[in-house]
Formats: C-alpha cells, sequence, structure tokens
C-alpha cells in the first residue's frame, strides 16, 4: 500500500510578495527562499523566523517555515507553525491538507484524518483531498469508507495507478476478494510488464476460487522474490485445491524452512498429508497444530478422521468428542461418532448419536439406514423392519431389502419364542412372499401349523426346512418329536376293537 502524501511547501516557486510586507521582510523571504532551494534549510528558516519577528501576522511567512521545517523533518515545530496559521487564517484547506501530511508521516493517521476533513469541509471541490482521507481511513483500518473515498478520487482520475494498488488492497483488507481482483486485472491489463503485486493479486484470485490463475501469479511473486513467504503459503494452499499436492508439498517445505514456527499453517499441512495417505505424517501435524491452537474444533475432527481410516476406533472416538466438546452442534462429527461407535459395537452411544443426528436431519436416508442395521443387530427387529419398510419407499436397495426379509425372519423367531404365533405366522409368511431363502422361516411356520392343529402343513414345511439345511438337528429333532405327537394324536383317535370280556353271561340250553 502506497501513501501518498500531499505537502504544501512552496519551495522554488515564485510566490507573489504580500503587499503588507515591508521591504525588510521581503529581503528576508526573498533571501529564505534562495536558501531553501539550495537546500539550506537551517539558514532558510533562520530568516524567516526574523522575518516573522517584523511581520508577526504574514501568514505566508510561516506557510513557507512551516514548509522548510518539514524539508528538515522537524515535524513538531512545523506543527507548531502552521497551527499559527489557522489561527491567523482558519479557512485555507491547503493548511489543514499540510498539517494531515505531517501527521501521516509520523504515522498519527487519526489526526491526519481530521485535518483532512476539515479540509474538505472547506474545499470540497479539491479531489485529491479524497484520495489524502482514503490513505488516511486504509490505515486506521476503516477499509469500506476509505473504498468509497477512492472510488471518489478514480471517477476524476480513473488513471492514477496507485490510487488503484490502493483500493484494490483496500478491498483484500475488507474481505471483498471480488472487488480486488476486478482493480488488479484492471492494473495488469493497463501495464503487464510494470505490474508488481503479483502476491495480493494471487492471494485475491485463490480467495474467489480461481486457483489455476492463483498459481500463475504467486508463481510470478516467488519468481521476483524467493524469499515471499506469504506468497509461498498461498501457493501451496493454491496447488492443493489443484490437487497438485506433490507441488504443494515442496511449497510447504520451503514456507517451514523460512518460518518453522508457522504453526497456524500445519492444519492445512497436516490435511495435505492425510490427503496423500502419509497418515502419521498428518496426526504428528495436527498435534503441533493442536498445542498451539487447543480451541479449533477442525484439528481434533480430522485427526479422528485419519484415526478411524488406520482403525484405531478409540483415538477416533477420543478426538471426534473433543471436536464435539468445543462445536457440539456439528452433525457431521455426531455422524462420524454414530459410525465409530457402531463399529466399535457399542451399540447405546452408537444409537444416542445417530438419533441426535436424525433430529437435525430427519430424511437423512444414509443415517436412517445405519440406524437400522444398528437396531438390527441390537435385535430390536420390529423397529427395524419399520425403517426398512421406510427406506425402500424411498428408493430400491438390494442390501436393505437382504437385511428387511432377515429382520422379519428374526422377529418371527422372537414371537415363536413367545408364543404369540398369529404375529409369529405374519412375519414368516411376509419373509416367504419375499423370497427369503433363510430355511428358519419354514421351520417356524412348521411350528406356527403344528400347534394349530394343522399337521399336513404343518409336515410339509418340517420337510422343507430339513430339505434346505439337512445338516440342522434343530429341525430333524423337532420334525421326529413332530411325527412322534402325530403317531401318538392318532392312536389316541383311532376306534376301539370288539372285546367279548365285555359281553353279559348267556345261559344256553340244550
Amino acid at each position: 500500500m502506497k501513501r501518498l502524501i500531499l505537502t504544501m511547501l512552496f519551495l522554488g516557486l515564485a510566490l507573489p510578495v504580500s503587499a503588507a510586507m515591508t521591504p525588510e521582510v521581503n529581503a528576508l523571504y526573498q533571501q529564505a527562499n534562495a536558501l531553501a532551494y539550495q537546500q539550506n534549510y537551517k539558514e532558510a528558516a533562520e530568516k524567516l523566523a526574523a522575518a516573522i519577528v517584523l511581520a508577526p501576522k504574514e501568514t505566508m511567512l510561516y506557510t513557507k517555515l512551516a514548509g522548510v521545517y518539514t524539508e528538515m523533518a522537524e515535524f513538531d515545530n512545523a506543527l507548531e507553525v502552521y497551527f499559527k496559521v489557522i489561527e491567523l487564517k482558519p479557512n485555507d484547506a491547503f493548511v489543514y491538507i499540510s498539517v494531515g501530511s505531517i501527521y501521516e508521516s509520523k504515522g498519527n493517521y487519526l489526526n491526519a484524518l481530521q485535518a483532512y476533513q476539515e479540509a474538505l469541509k472547506i474545499f470540497p471541490e479539491y479531489k485529491y483531498n479524497y484520495l489524502n482521507i482514503a490513505n488516511a481511513q486504509y490505515h486506521q483500518e476503516e477499509y469500506k469508507s476509505a473504498i468509497a473515498n477512492y472510488n471518489d478520487f478514480l471517477k476524476t482520475y480513473p488513471r492514477h495507478k496507485e490510487a488503484r494498488e490502493s483500493l484494490a488492497a483496500a478491498y483484500l483488507k475488507d474481505d471483498n476478494p471480488a472487488g480486488a481482483v476486478k482493480e488488479y486485472e484492471s492494473l495488469y491489463a493497463a501495464s503487464p510488464l510494470e505490474f508488481k503485486d503479483f502476491g495480493n493479486y494471487g492471494l485475491a484470485l485463490y480467495k474467489t476460487g480461481k486457483y489455476e490463475k492463483a498459481a500463475e501469479m504467486l508463481e510470478k511473486a516467488i519468481e521476483i522474490d524467493p524469499e515471499n513467504s506469504s506468497a509461498h503459503v498461498t501457493l501451496a494452499l493454491s496447488y492443493q485445491e489443484l490437487d497438485k499436492n506433490e507441488l504443494a508439498l515442496s511449497q510447504y517445505e520451503v514456507v517451514f524452512k523460512q518460518l518453522p514456527e508457522f504453526n497456524s499453517l500445519r492444519f492445512d499441512y497436516g490435511n495435505l498429508l492425510a490427503d496423500m495417505d502419509r497418515n502419521s505424517d498428518a496426526i504428528a501435524q495436527y498435534k503441533i497444530y493442536i498445542e498451539n491452537y487447543p480451541d479449533d474444533p477442525r484439528a481434533y475432527k480430522n485427526m479422528a478422521f485419519v484415526y478411524k481410516r488406520q482403525n484405531n476406533l478409540s483415538r477416533a472416538i477420543s478426538n471426534y468428542e473433543k471436536s464435539l466438546a468445543l462445536k457440539n452442534d456439528d452433525v457431521e462429527v455426531k455422524e462420524q461418532l454414530a459410525q465409530c461407535y457402531h463399529l466399535k459395537k457399542d451399540y447405546a452411544n452408537a444409537l444416542k448419536y445417530y438419533d441426535e443426528v436424525l433430529l437435525v436431519k430427519p430424511d437423512n436416508y444414509d443415517v436412517k439406514m445405519n440406524k437400522a442395521i444398528l437396531l438390527h443387530a441390537m435385535k430390536k427387529y420390529d423397529e427395524a423392519i419399520v425403517i426398512y419398510t421406510e427406506l425402500l419407499k424411498q428408493k430400491d436397495n438390494p442390501n436393505i431389502q437382504t437385511n428387511l426379509t432377515s429382520a422379519l425372519v428374526s422377529q418371527g423367531g422372537v414371537y415363536l419364542e413367545r408364543q404369540n404365533y398369529s404375529l409369529a405366522a405374519q412375519a414368516f409368511e411376509r419373509a416367504l412372499e419375499r423370497g427369503t431363502k433363510d430355511s428358519y422361516a419354514y421351520y417356524g411356520l412348521a411350528k406356527v401349523y403344528q400347534v394349530s392343529g394343522a399337521d399336513e402343513q404343518a409336515a410339509e414345511f418340517f420337510e422343507k426346512a430339513i430339505s434346505m439345511s439337512p445338516e440342522n438337528k434343530l429341525y430333524s429333532s423337532a420334525y421326529v418329536e413332530f411325527i412322534a405327537a402325530c403317531a401318538r394324536k392318532q392312536k389316541q383317535n383311532a376306534p376301539k376293537p370288539d372285546d367279548k370280556s365285555d359281553l353279559p353271561d348267556v345261559n344256553v340250553e340244550d
């Protein structure tokens, strides 16, 4: 950001002599001019001081003396003299501009801004003062106001290179990279050979997602200045966004060689290493970052992801929990925690997090599916069946189809154990309608038919179950018992033969 200072020194100019000056005062004034022209400022100041003693109300003498003090870098003396001018001539806008210029040289941008604004009140038509005001506002970090004044100035002086450069920098500081890109594009197009601000141009392009062009400009910045660490950083990030991981890696190595304590970049570096499947290296970088920035939930989250990829579920869970403690509304972290607990077969915690995710994302297909699978594993078959059925209404999924059929068979078994034969039959029959290959469904229906006394159907289903799983001793034993029970029942129901011993004795006479 270049700082433009407007000073009103009038050195070397053939200024008109005030009619109020006596010949003696005029002689001292002319001598001071000649000395100032020769850069003999000390003697020029002495001549002017002597003239002021003779003409204490002559503003031209004070103005000249203040300019001489400014050239001598005696800014406090210059200000004191300018304030005397303001006392004598309070409506001189250029005196205020000179005061502002001195304050700006001293780095006192607040007082500089106040002086420039006083000049604006007196002489609003003087457009260059908008540039002075904008520069002071920029240094005061009043970027929006600075932008407005730079634009006002450029309406009159559209080819003013320094003002446009400053405007671009203000846009970048104000987090308006698109505005900065527009200005840098204009500057680059106007003078490509003279353009030097490739670093900031590249940064603005990076922030607007134009990574390819950003890399091009940042490469130019590094050509000009290989020690430009900021350009190396942004180039690394640009390459990373372009999936040019090896190039990004080389830039990170340069950055950490130049700035070994630049730990705020360790997070992005860790992300790159994770993308390159350098998991241990990534974790090491995340740990360095966390040591310096322990309250950033992203670091724990990303490190947990790497641990999960390594199947180190305990450490993954620990880091996801730390991330969630710092940002308790991160639904993605809750989903990852649910999956980790699910994989660890900690079903209670997994179910807790699946439910928390579904409160925020009730229609998330994958989470609902995982919850159904979890309920299935927890033997909560009826709840799993409801969710499987809902999911299949949304879209067909072969795995869910299989899981639903399996859950129906298992639920039928639960009802069978509870001797709720009606519901057991419904579950088994629904499974059979869905084309189950699970022999237990046939066995279950056989038991239901046996209890209901439908022996013929029971026998049919026992035989089907055994033919599908001939090695299953449960089926064969149950079938043997069923046959025996049928035989007993048949015997009990058979008619009794004639028994003569029951007839009364009859006497037969010859």
